[in-house]
């Protein structure tokens, strides 16, 4: 026979207002950057630990199975670090490029709008600089002498 739960348990209990720590976003950009680098080096090892255990022991097996999820698991926490970096001011142009990349589908609201515009305004002089130069070297490599 099984346990038997009182679902009243459960439901009676206040919900916190407080904020979880693992949504709040980062204050600094370096440690965002960490954070999102070391779960995108786990999601890495999530992948080929779930290559391995697909070659080895089958599609189906029990090990295939667990490493499934465990990627599945890994790429939500590397989804979630990468939306909570979207939010953080950009250092570099670099930053910002990424963060257009990886503002698309499902993670596009209009607060990620309103703050990939705030880096883009902060490296307009910077952006328009990169562009004139991109145009300079494209002229020159039209001439043929």
């Amino acid at each position: 026979m099984g346990n038997v739960v009182a679902l009243a348990d459960y439901i009676d209990r206040p919900r916190a207002d407080v904020l979880a720590d693992y949504v709040k976003p980062v204050e600094a950009w370096e440690e965002g950057w960490a954070r999102f680098k070391m779960c995108d080096h786990q999601r890495e090892v999530a992948w080929w630990a779930y290559r391995l255990a697909k070659a080895i022991h089958g599609k189906n097996s029990l090990e295939a199975i667990q490493a499934r999820r465990y990627r599945v698991s890994v790429e939500r926490v590397w989804e979630h670090e990468a939306v909570k970096l979207l939010y953080v001011a950009a250092p570099a142009v670099r930053f910002l490029r990424w963060k257009e990349r990886i503002a698309t589908g499902s993670r596009w609201c209009p607060e990620v709008e309103a703050a990939l515009e705030r880096d883009r305004q902060t490296f307009a002089c910077r952006i328009e600089g990169q562009r004139k130069a991109a145009a300079t070297r494209r002229g020159r490599k039209a001439v043929h002498s």
